[in-house]
């Protein structure tokens, strides 16, 4: 008669797969943190967006929407009070290796389709917003000193983020 339980060969093929399955699971959870983490400053970029619109069409006052490097953050001001700020990695401040720059997209002519969001090229100090929510059309490159830079589209008349082309 047999005795029941496993065999050594038994419990070493399901610890192999546990340990195979614990490794797949791990290398996707990081990854997926580092993608996050790249986001995260795209995240607060159309955040500082809607809120510049808003404080616009709010009072009915132009605000700016500009990058601060010495403070690593994303300001929204009028004149020169600060409405709101959002800080951004550690990377973006003092002398990190991260930027935000705003680039200017050239507008349509007449009937003819929009240019290509890649064709912005003319840095802008700050985009602004202007009472009636329309801003500057503008590109905003997001380097976190990792890597290739990412380039994030806004429709002008929306918080939505367009398509890169």
């Amino acid at each position: 008669m047999r005795r029941g339980g496993f065999s050594l060969i038994e419990i070493l093929l399901v610890l192999a797969l546990m340990a195979i399955g614990g490794t797949v699971v791990i290398l996707n959870f990081t990854a997926y943190t580092d993608r996050g983490e790249q986001n995260d400053a795209a995240e607060l970029l159309t955040q500082a967006v809607r809120k510049a619109r808003f404080y616009a069409v709010q009072d009915r006052r132009e605000t700016r929407l500009r990058f601060d490097p010495e403070g690593g953050r994303l300001v929204v001001e009028r004149e020169t009070v600060t409405l709101h700020a959002e800080t951004l990695r550690p990377e973006f401040r003092g002398n990190g290796r991260g930027f935000i720059t705003f680039l200017q997209v050239p507008s349509a002519e007449g009937l003819s389709p929009p240019p290509l969001v890649t064709a912005a090229r003319e840095p802008l100090a700050a985009v602004r917003f202007a009472p009636d929510g329309s801003c500057t059309p503008f590109a905003a490159e997001i380097n976190t000193g990792y890597g290739t830079p990412q380039r994030v589209a806004f429709d002008p008349f929306s918080n939505l983020r367009k398509a890169m082309e």
